[in-house]
């Protein structure tokens, strides 16, 4: 059973660097496909380059129009996305046992950015602690109609995994310029999403919410922690990459949180 990977991303080649880098050390095997959907102005084209020729695995598709893109990338019969400024940053484990969950017709997705580890939501800037779950082994679920903020939302287009003709159905008829667009229309579709979310008992996915590209939502970002995108792209060109063994992941609580990045050459 394939696992299709879409990946979006914009003016951003060191941070896609870095996720694909961190897909090879902490999720090999588990993408049967990794499809990234790029678009890249003015001097970023040169960084995608760049990208390419490192990850000849990854196969690339320069935006066209965003929302019909996407809908071609849908395939396979598990689609996960991510963003290019999320990290894998703890082992991804137990495809089988994982893809084995959705035989049960009462469950929406599988969360790789939640676990009991996430007590805080970035985006809302609120306290956000899973209220009931069942354990299952590696895994635990609960049920998203009575969980409030990130445990609340199983329609995310980050880290998350769902059956690729779910998505694709509750995808088919909406318009959208840019993946916050496409996670906002997604939640028309609320009515039609099963119940259930699983996820492992401790999150392996973050998002570094470190600088903003999109062009039409003003995500809070760069608190605390901010990298000009101009300049990543500079020190990715001069040799520079991400380095996630030079990074402290040792108290992920959200979803999204920053972090300052690690780098070698």
């Amino acid at each position: 059973m394939g696992v299709n990977c879409v990946v979006f991303s914009k003016d951003r080649p060191m941070q896609l660097d870095g996720l694909l880098r961190s897909i090879e050390t902490n999720a090999s095997g588990f993408f049967d496909s990794i499809r990234v959907l790029f678009r890249a102005n003015g001097g970023f084209e040169q960084g995608y380059d760049l990208v390419k020729i490192e990850h000849p695995n990854v196969f690339f598709v320069r935006e066209q129009d965003f929302s019909e893109d996407t809908k071609l990338l849908l395939r396979g019969d598990f689609t996960c996305f991510l963003l290019d400024d999320d990290i894998v940053f703890r082992k991804i484990l137990f495809k089988k046992d994982i893809l084995a969950l959705f035989s049960r017709s009462d469950v929406s997705c599988f969360s790789f950015r939640l676990g009991l580890n996430i007590d805080y939501c970035y985006s809302n800037d609120k306290p956000n602690t899973l209220l009931v779950h069942k354990k299952h082994d590696a895994f635990i679920s609960w049920n998203w109609h009575t969980e409030e903020l990130d445990f609340g939302y199983p329609l995310s287009v980050t880290a998350h995994l769902f059956r690729t003709k779910d998505i694709r159905r509750w995808t088919e008829g909406l318009s959208f310029r840019n993946p916050n667009e496409y996670e906002g229309k997604l939640q028309t579709r609320l009515a039609e999403v099963q119940p259930i979310i699983f996820s492992y008992t401790q999150s392996r996915v973050v998002g570094l919410p470190v600088n903003l590209v999109n062009e039409t939502t003003n995500n809070r970002h760069g608190l605390s922690r901010s990298y000009d995108v101009h300049d990543l792209n500079d020190r990715f060109l001069l040799g520079q990459r991400i380095e996630i063994a030079k990074m402290d992941f040792s108290n992920i609580h959200a979803a999204q949180q920053e972090l300052p990045y690690g780098f070698a050459t």
